[in-house]
């Protein structure tokens, strides 16, 4: 995002930042991941060194009056336009003049020069104004056309007058677009000598008795108006530019950081509950192993399933971030990881409840109230509620704690209560004391910013003894009966 030396080296495009939207879920922990558009490409594409500079001024002419023309063609175009216009009354206007046949050949010349360099704006735009320059030059010491007597207000008409002395005007401009700050305040400087010529030039067709100090004040007004005028549209817009290639830098940014968190939320979702009630059933199984080896082997098979079930989650969150339409891809099984598979809801909080008592944990559940319709997103938040309470418990209060599920339907709301005693440190049964299970301590604020996002609150704190998480669900919108 610079303005160098060359044309359009000042390239102040930026990445377009990934969309993150909904998709349908390749596994039951992995539904809120974030999926590529498939609209959008996965990395900005190579482009030539060569060709680069035309990028920006051909991402403007996208939405203009032709969408997929090249730049060049569009400024080939603009200049046909133009000479159209303006060349025929120029040269109309120079035949009712007096003006030698040498000069009116080269001031023909030098404006029919001047109308091909708009079609050089984009592609060559410090060349075209160098030849612009020139012809101007030629035009501005040609000698007056005679209007009439010597004895008229003027003693003759400057060529700098001609309408096709404003065909200079854009390709100033395009100097100032694409040209690099140096050379873009050279080519105003050079366009400010051309009006002081220019008025050296007129002053000398004005007779003695007309005030032309006066003339030469709104000449000099009127050009210089002019000249900033082009110079001044073309830095602006690349100001602009630039200001749009920091919000996108920006903007960029920001969805990467959003999206690596939404990733870290869900790995944390997938592992950290698996692992923690895995580290616990091996932790047991270890104590009982000696006394009872029975016991050992279901504590053994607890442990294979929830691996089992930490790794098909793994596998169809890999599969979603593979696939850059957000779908289950390789390394995913169709049979085992469908793209639609269900997301969890309240109706799996039974089964959520077992496997954490398999860990050690007494879990108890009860509901109280009448059933509202929450929507998918809100149960789905209500799922991940109870899960990362319970996981807590497993980690923090261990083998022998007792955790309670409270269900409190409202007619507008559904408060969540999940609490645990603590746990025992002495230990269970004689096993060893417990150790907490480490952890990043990531869960609770994703959890509040999930609970946020369905316009819930959540409330986390100690009590003494344990720990308790609070949460209300508002009901869906729109929803007016009971399930």
């Amino acid at each position: 995002m610079r303005r160098g030396g060359g044309l359009y080296d000042h390239d102040v495009t930026a990445p377009t930042p990934e969309t993150p939207v909904s998709t349908p879920r390749a596994s039951g922990a992995a539904s809120h991941l974030p999926a590529r558009s498939p609209d959008l490409p996965t990395r900005p594409p190579d482009v030539p060194r060569g060709a680069r500079r035309l990028l920006p001024t051909a991402s403007r002419h996208r939405q203009g009056v032709l969408p997929n023309a090249h730049p060049v063609v569009v400024d080939v175009l603009a200049a046909t336009v133009l000479a159209a216009v303006l060349l025929p009354v120029t040269v109309s206007s120079m035949l009712a003049l007096q003006l030698s046949r040498g000069w009116a050949v080269a001031v023909l010349v030098a404006f029919g020069i001047l109308h091909l360099t708009p079609a050089t704006r984009r592609s060559v735009p410090v060349v075209g104004y160098v030849v612009a320059c020139a012809a101007m030059l030629v035009v501005v010491i040609a000698p007056n056309g005679q209007l009439g007597s010597a004895h008229s207000v003027m003693a003759g008409f400057p060529m700098l007058f001609m309408p096709s002395s404003l065909v200079f005007l854009p390709v100033l401009n395009g100097v100032a677009v694409a040209a690099s700050r140096r050379l873009s305040l050279l080519a105003l400087l050079g366009a400010l000598g051309g009006v002081g010529l220019s008025l050296v030039r007129i002053g000398m067709t004005v007779p003695d008795e007309y005030p032309s100090v006066q003339y030469r004040i709104y000449v000099a007004l009127a050009l210089s108006i002019a000249v900033l005028a082009a110079w001044g549209l073309g830095t602006a817009h690349v100001v602009h530019a630039r200001l749009e290639a920091v919000e996108r830098a920006e903007a960029a940014r920001d969805a990467t950081l959003a999206e690596r968190a939404r990733i870290a939320q869900d790995m944390h979702d997938i592992v950290a509950h698996s692992l923690a009630v895995i580290v616990r059933q091996a932790e047991g199984g270890a104590a009982v192993a000696p006394r009872s080896p029975d016991r050992a082997v279901e504590v053994l098979n607890t442990v294979s399933a929830c691996a089992r079930d930490a790794l098909h989650d793994l596998r169809g969150m890999l599969g979603v971030l593979r696939s850059p339409d957000g779908r289950a891809g390789p390394g995913t099984d169709a049979r085992r990881d469908p793209p639609s598979a269900p997301q969890p809801s309240l109706a799996e909080l039974d089964a959520l409840c077992e496997r954490v008592s398999g860990s050690g944990i007494r879990v108890t559940r009860s509901t109280s109230g009448t059933p509202v319709d929450l929507g998918p997103a809100a149960e789905l938040a209500a799922y991940h509620v109870v899960r990362e309470a319970l996981t807590n418990t497993v980690k923090h209060a261990g083998r022998g704690a007792t955790a309670e599920v409270d269900l409190g339907w409202h007619a507008d709301r559904l408060v969540l209560r999940v609490c645990d005693d603590g746990g025992d440190p002495d230990g269970v049964d004689g096993e060893r004391p417990r150790t907490p299970v480490p952890g990043a301590g990531a869960g609770l604020p994703g959890l509040r910013e999930r609970v946020t996002a369905v316009g819930g609150t959540l409330v986390a704190e100690r009590r003494d003894p344990g720990f308790v998480v609070r949460a209300e669900l508002p009901r869906r919108a729109g929803d007016r009966g009971n399930r």
